[in-house]
């Protein structure tokens, strides 16, 4: 059942067994699999994506602007998923980093995550290592992942009277008594208010988000005595260091997107170094194909009068070039089962590295109040010289990598400097895990430090997340909570 609170004008309150706050991919994927309890999910936006601004000041941070969408399906709607578990390399820069989130306690619940098929968790890394691709030696072995369109999810987030999703709702309060949260209060931009009543509470509204909540409610209630909320916020960087010319045409394709039972799937080649202060880090050399110039979909956007903004006079070359463009796109696409953007389309070849966590990197309230009249964040976040180094790392590797090439297909022109050293909108480490309360957040249960009824399972929970895109291990931590869960209520 759906709710919008800007039409709600009724019941004070409402009385659930579960409230999960947040309907992106962590939310939904709960709801989808919490069964037969009365359940209620908190969304600030509705079915379209839209920004709010609850970041007061930024430095730096594109993860809180561009990568940050609130609505049903939450950032997921937009971008989709790259589904990729974590690695042997993750797993041994865990250990060697003691880190206090160690994967191997995840790994059997890989297998339980039912939006792939079971086949991606049957078997070993090596087996999916394709010859034509695995060219670089050693040490940057090919890894495919998979890239699922949120539709494909199939989540079934109002398919029972017993669950309850509330759209344009906003947490904006905490009641608790002795440790336990006996109820939150939303609230809608247009006034409506609804205490939701519930014997469980799950944050699952994003890394920023979910932060930005439990801030409140440590300024509310003075929970969190070690100082850990918020701090070492951490993401993926991003480096572009070189551009690839091919020898043949044909040789485009060795590393284009390929699709198999239509779910798109990327190469990535990844890599562990021994980075700064002895620490383990992994990473992944892939690479981007990007088409900048005028195409069809100028052409199209202009005609249905989504945008007025063509900047070049359409002539026909222009209109010859663009729709031979999407001409070869639909036959790649159709024919040869891969994603190739044009004949005047560019590769270039980039780098994915864990950061290193830094305690000055941190999420903090504002005095500022946002439209519902709760504080807002201020994220400051930077790219340290260590982490540089640990890029020009990787590169003088892989360098050397392509120089030992044999009967070379292509070329790389490298730049002298990694140009365009970035985030990728991987946000973590602000509501650490861990075993004990002087080093963590939330405890081995999910559980917020501090309470006994609020549990929290963003990617904020994690100190590192690999190389890996965080999605699917997010949702292996979610099975772990599920399991604990359903072993509770036998």
């Amino acid at each position: 059942m759906i709710i919008d609170l800007e039409k709600c004008h009724n019941n004070i309150y409402e009385e659930y067994d579960i409230c999960i706050i947040g309907a992106g991919l962590a939310g939904l994927y709960l709801s989808n699999n919490i069964k037969n309890k009365k359940l209620s999910i908190i969304e600030l936006g509705n079915f379209k994506s839209t920004h709010n601004n609850t970041v007061d000041t930024n430095n730096n941070y594109d993860g809180a602007n561009f990568g940050r969408h609130f609505g049903v399906g939450g950032t997921s709607n937009i971008w989709g998923g790259q589904l990729y578990r974590l690695s042997e390399h993750d797993y041994s820069c865990a250990l060697n980093n003691n880190i206090n989130l160690i994967f191997e306690s995840y790994l059997e619940y890989f297998k339980f995550c039912n939006i792939v098929e079971s086949k991606l968790f049957d078997k070993k890394i090596s087996e999916y290592q394709d010859k034509k691709i695995n060219i670089f030696g050693n040490d940057f072995y090919p890894i495919f992942t998979k890239w699922l369109p949120f539709r494909k999810r199939l989540f079934k987030y109002i398919d029972s009277y017993r669950k309850h999703l509330y759209i344009n709702s906003s947490c904006v309060d905490f009641e608790m008594h002795d440790g336990k949260i006996s109820a939150i209060l939303i609230k809608s931009k247009s006034g409506n208010t609804k205490k939701i009543i519930a014997k469980k509470f799950i944050i699952a509204c994003g890394a920023l988000e979910s932060t930005r909540l439990l801030l409140l409610l440590n300024k509310k209630f003075n929970l969190n005595k070690n100082e850990l909320l918020g701090v070492g916020l951490s993401d993926h960087l991003s480096v572009v260091f070189g551009k690839v010319t091919y020898l043949k045409f044909k040789h485009r394709l060795l590393f284009l997107n390929r699709f198999k039972n239509g779910i798109m799937r990327s190469v990535r080649y990844e890599h562990q170094i021994n980075g700064i202060n002895k620490s383990v880090f992994s990473a992944y050399v892939h690479f981007i194909e990007l088409n900048e110039q005028f195409s069809i979909v100028d052409i199209l956007k202009w005609a249905l009068k989504i945008s007025n903004s063509i900047s070049k006079k359409i002539s026909l070359i222009l209109l010859f070039n663009a729709f031979m463009d999407f001409f070869l796109l639909i036959y790649y696409r159709m024919i040869k089962k891969v994603l190739f953007l044009g004949i005047r389309s560019e590769t270039l070849v980039s780098i994915d590295i864990t950061q290193q966590r830094n305690i000055f990197n941190k999420i903090s309230l504002s005095e500022k109040k946002d439209f519902f009249d709760i504080n807002k964040i201020n994220i400051d976040w930077s790219v340290k010289s260590d982490d540089i180094k640990n890029i020009k790392c990787v590169i003088e590797k892989f360098k050397k990598a392509y120089q030992d090439l044999p009967n070379k297909k292509f070329e790389i022109n490298f730049y002298d400097e990694p140009k365009f050293v970035k985030n990728i909108y991987h946000a973590y480490g602000t509501t650490i895990l861990g075993d004990t309360k002087s080093n963590s957040v939330i405890d081995q249960n999910f559980l917020v430090r501090g309470t006994n009824n609020l549990f929290c399972v963003s990617t904020s929970i994690f100190s590192n997340i690999g190389c890996a895109n965080p999605t699917l291990t997010q949702l292996a931590c979610i099975e772990k909570f599920l399991l604990g869960i359903e072993n509770e209520y036998k």
